[in-house]
């Protein structure tokens, strides 16, 4: 990796990692959906400024923006205005990994390999030990289900992606 990359990584990450703490303040101030809906909003305005229009049909924009863009962020930002705290939210949501899989699992009919089932495993485990603690934090039971349906939508997005390269070969 060169030192550009390695510096682009590092902004990738301080972006991502500040991304939680400027939602939670956002959630101060304006309602979920509506902040939801103005970060869509920038994120499409300054992606047609960056981005070159993809070649594809509009029906894969909808399947791919509606998990992507509206439901993921919509659940995410009612979750955390509903206890569940930036920090765990950051974390739970990258249980799309675990969703993805078993979506790719169901909705794909792709191959399950024993490594896969052990993941799986461990990564609900993870997940049950996360609501076993909640009692702790801060986070509300809500909170944590909510945020669970975002990092379901997110993976709907993947196997949406996985499912659009497949189709438009």
């Amino acid at each position: 990796m060169t030192f550009k990359d390695s510096i682009l990584a590092l902004v990738i990450i301080l972006a991502w990692g500040l991304n939680f703490v400027v939602i939670s303040f956002g959630l101060g101030e304006v309602p979920p959906l509506l902040l939801g809906g103005l970060r869509f909003l920038a994120v499409a305005a300054i992606g047609c400024l960056l981005v070159k229009r993809p070649n594809i049909p509009l029906k894969w924009w909808c399947v791919y923006a509606l998990p992507m863009g509206f439901m993921q962020f919509a659940f995410l930002f009612m979750a955390m205005a509903n206890g569940m705290p930036a920090g765990l939210a950051s974390l739970v949501l990258q249980s799309q990994a675990l969703f993805t899989m078993v979506f790719a699992l169901v909705f794909l009919k792709e191959g399950v390999r024993l490594h896969q089932v052990l993941a799986i495993a461990l990564a609900g485990s993870g997940l049950l030990m996360i609501t076993v603690v909640s009692g702790v934090s801060d986070m509300t039971l809500f909170g944590f289900i909510l945020t669970l349906f975002a990092a379901a939508s997110w993976a709907l997005g993947n196997i949406s992606t996985r499912t659009m390269s497949q189709t438009t070969r």
